[in-house]
């Protein structure tokens, strides 16, 4: 092997390090070094080797804690073990694995799953990770159910791919074709019971599905159900009817329940929608559907003391105020919005330091909040610091400005109306100062559109 192929020789290094061959893998690194220092490749090896050598128990350390369940130390010794990156696919999923744990990861862990599968195409267990991401809130994704499909006749990766198949059709509609998904998934493990026995219950549940169908309220449930789901607002009132139908028959359906909450969660009624979300889980004995419930819970929860918290603002109970969106910040603490009712409130108090620092830290939680945006302009603006508004407005990103576009357009003329009554109010007007004034009236109209 050619000493200039990189890749080629760290693979022997990790190769050297599996076999237990340390000092001929240090060698081969110490070449690397002195080849290729400043490569982040090399830098990633560094990290690998260390895990075989003065990092060992270090690492055993880290699978402890991940079979413990330890999940928050086991990221950060995963990120001080290697602090460059990942070194391996099966590192790198072992990371993203944990990251997933925490449901306000999810779009990001998405995204890492993606990158792999796009730099390292065809890789079975590269799409079998993203494929069970994906299951977790997208059941009904094509890509993932017909990678699960293909998945599943793969000799490496097959009974994986198969309880995945099975987890995601659990979370499908019943209906003809999710029948004739148990049938292929049975053909393809005759000999496996727990899916042939889960087939017979599909084929016996499709059966019961297509005489409950006959029943106007059993169709009103699924017609609801559906109708909440969508983005369109304008669904809600009919999705109310359908719903309310239903429950005439099936008042203690967990899934009437879950869905009549979420209606009145987008209706603004979060107290209504925890007192559904608490029903539905009280009612609902599938146990993998708990996380499901208290994440619900906690979401309705948040906004309930949030509106308190509206209440007690407009009371005139400030401090009362401050502990409900303390209570809402410790429920939720990736969610912008307690954040931002504490700036507000600080705002009003005329506190601008803590106001600052919370619309900053809303801002920090989603960067795109319009809101926290907003708010960070205006602290300086009840301060009569507009320039300074300006300034910090500058330094937001194109995205961002484009938010609160209309409140920087308004500081700016505000800025041009000030030094046009500078100048007026002076007591000799050169044609130089005439020629300013004529710029700041075309800025004007040009900002105005």
């Amino acid at each position: 092997m050619s000493p200039n192929d990189i890749n080629g020789q760290i693979a022997l290094v990790r190769l050297s390090a599996r076999k237990n061959q340390l000092r001929q893998a240090k060698l081969r690194l110490n070449l690397l070094r002195v080849q290729h220092s400043a490569m982040n490749s090399v830098l990633l090896l560094e990290s690998y080797l260390s895990i075989y050598t003065n990092k060992r128990s270090d690492y055993k350390r880290l699978q402890l804690l991940e079979k413990l369940g330890r999940t928050e130390e086991a990221i950060a010794s995963y990120d001080a073990l290697f602090p460059y990156g990942m070194p391996t696919h099966q590192l790198r999923l072992g990371y993203l694995s944990l990251l997933g744990e925490d449901d306000s990861n999810w779009s990001l862990v998405k995204e890492k799953l993606e990158q792999m599968n796009y730099h390292s195409p065809d890789v079975p267990i590269l799409q079998l990770q993203l494929a069970s991401h994906l299951r977790t809130r997208e059941p009904d994704n094509p890509w993932m159910l017909e990678t699960l499909q293909r998945l599943a006749a793969n000799p490496h990766v097959g009974e994986r791919a198969a309880k995945t198949w099975l987890k995601a059709l659990s979370d499908l509609p019943v209906d003809a074709e999710w029948a004739k998904q148990h049938v292929t998934l049975a053909s393809y493990f005759p000999y496996d019971f727990a899916i042939q026995q889960a087939n017979l219950a599909a084929q016996s549940r499709w059966k019961q599905e297509q005489e409950w169908l006959r029943d106007p309220t059993y169709r009103a449930k699924l017609k609801g159900i559906a109708l909440v789901k969508t983005d369109d607002s304008e669904n809600l009132s009919y999705a109310y009817e359908q719903l309310s139908y239903a429950m005439t028959t099936r008042p203690n359906d967990p899934q009437l329940l879950e869905a009549m909450g979420k209606y009145y969660l987008r209706q603004g009624q979060s107290d209504q929608a925890l007192l559904y979300f608490k029903r539905a889980a009280y009612f609902d004995e599938d146990p993998d559907n708990t996380t499901k419930y208290q994440s619900l819970v906690r979401t309705a929860q948040y906004w309930t003391y949030l509106d308190r918290g509206d209440q007690l603002v407009a009371e005139g109970s400030a401090q009362e105020a401050k502990e409900y969106y303390y209570k809402a910040q410790g429920l939720l603490p990736d969610n912008p919005h307690s954040y931002i009712r504490q700036a507000s409130l600080a705002l009003l108090e005329n506190d601008y330091l803590l106001a600052s620092a919370r619309y900053r830290k809303g801002k920090q939680k989603d960067p795109l909040n319009a809101a926290a945006l907003r708010g960070i302009l205006n602290t300086y603006v009840m301060q009569r610091q507009p320039q300074l508004a300006l300034q910090q407005a500058s330094t937001f990103t194109p995205a961002q400005q484009q938010l609160v576009r209309k409140e920087i357009d308004t500081l700016k003329i505000e800025q041009l109306a000030r030094r046009l009554d500078t100048y007026s109010n002076s007591q000799t007007i050169s044609v130089q100062h005439n020629k300013y004034l004529m710029s700041s009236c075309l800025s004007i109209r040009t900002i105005l559109g």
